[in-house]
């Protein structure tokens, strides 16, 4: 296992599908999202003709009804030479034969929307799966591909680092028996857990329960006690929340913690653990985010 991975909870791996890999999924893809929605990556005019805003306050656009282009592609054979250079990078960074793809992907195709400034998100802030008492892995992780580069303020998903650590501490100090939510993600854990004995935090609670405990993640997520004051000199809105949590940081438990985007150039690929706290982030850029995500499951040992 990866120790920046252990550390933050998301591992970069540049370059791990090549480059004629890349430009032809790039290619499918947007044949299909043009046969399907009427949109064209060129033709900015169309972008927003079918998409929907997203929510909390990331003011960008995602097209809805992409699961069916996405498994398009994938029973086309479009997307399986990324797949085996998706696994290449899983097993190099988590551990040979210790993770397998679920299968099914997902297009984090966004639009930008104007132009406004983008800021560190004050809303949307979650977790996507249980924490485990004792258990320092995840039972799956999300792995991104990035098609196009996307830049700063680029629409990028943004990270807790470190929010895995917090939540299974969390586990471990007040996590109790559920055995209906661990069934609930019963695909992801089959063989890792038993649902009768397994102390655990529903992700739903884990950012309520920081905020609590911390005021550093209670005004991340944009409540009481913060001063909302705009620009820093250095062009980013917000500026304060930008220097607060993505350069300085926090820590929490002795575990330090920092907001971080996931960005990225063609090709590149980012693992995360979905225990982290993420949340959605606004597409400044001009240009549609292109972001793929395939999840991986953990073997039983």
């Amino acid at each position: 296992m990866h120790t920046d991975f252990e550390r933050d909870g998301i591992l970069r791996v540049a370059g791990a599908v090549a480059p004629d890999t890349v430009r032809d999924l790039r290619e499918h893809f947007w044949q299909a999202v043009e046969r399907r929605f009427a949109i064209r990556e060129d033709a900015p005019d169309t972008w927003l003709a079918d998409a929907t805003p997203l929510g909390g306050d990331a003011r960008g656009r995602r097209l809805s009804g992409m699961n069916p282009v996405m498994q398009g592609l994938r029973e086309a054979g479009a997307l399986e030479a990324s797949q085996r250079a998706l696994q290449g990078a899983v097993d190099r960074a988590l551990g040979p034969t210790r993770w397998q793809p679920k299968g099914l992907w997902y297009s984090l195709l966004s639009f930008p929307t104007g132009t406004q400034r983008w800021a560190v998100p004050r809303r949307s802030w979650h977790a996507d799966e249980p924490a485990v008492a004792g258990d320092a892995l995840p039972w799956t992780v999300f792995v991104f591909v990035f098609l196009r580069a996307v830049p700063h303020r680029g629409g990028g998903t943004v990270v807790v680092t470190g929010s895995h650590r917090c939540a299974e501490h969390m586990a471990r100090r007040e996590g109790r028996v559920d055995s209906a939510l661990v069934r609930v993600f019963a695909d992801d854990n089959e063989g890792l857990v038993d649902p009768d004995e397994a102390r655990v935090i529903s992700p739903v609670d884990v950012m309520g329960r920081l905020s609590q405990e911390s005021p550093w993640f209670r005004e991340l997520g944009g409540h009481e006690g913060e001063r909302e004051r705009e620009g820093d000199g250095d062009g980013d809105g917000d500026g304060e929340r930008v220097g607060r949590y993505m350069r300085t940081g926090g820590v929490h438990e002795g575990v330090p913690v920092r907001v971080v985007e996931l960005t990225g150039a063609p090709g590149d690929v980012v693992v995360m653990d979905p225990r982290c706290v993420h949340s959605v982030s606004a597409n400044v850029a001009g240009v549609p985010r292109q972001v793929l995500r395939l999840d991986f499951r953990r073997v039983p040992a």
